[in-house]
């Protein structure tokens, strides 16, 4: 299972709206989208982030977790919009490896 930016914001987003239906909202997606990225991205730390309770709030894990997965989001945007002064890599396929 890979974790991506989508699950990220779907986590950021649920905890500064208050929930994953006004998350879905402010994403642009159904909540049962934002709730199965906030699963995998459980499931992938194996931590619970967000309470099993309704209304859902953040676990201790949560709350530790918020800070670090904000500024993941914030280096990976900056890293897309800063301009590269490198070509990017010559693509490989497994064809051009030799051994």
């Amino acid at each position: 299972m890979s974790i991506g930016l989508d699950h990220l914001e779907a986590f950021i987003t649920a905890a500064q709206e208050g929930t994953q239906r006004e998350a879905a909202e402010a994403l642009g997606c159904t909540q049962p989208t934002v709730s199965k990225r906030i699963i995998a991205l459980e499931a992938w730390l194996g931590k619970f982030l967000l309470t099993l309770d309704a209304p859902k709030e953040l676990t201790e894990s949560g709350k530790e977790f918020l800070p670090v997965a904000e500024q993941i989001v914030t280096l990976l945007k900056q890293a897309r919009s800063q301009p590269s002064s490198a070509s990017p890599p010559p693509r490989t396929s497994a064809r051009d490896i030799q051994v």
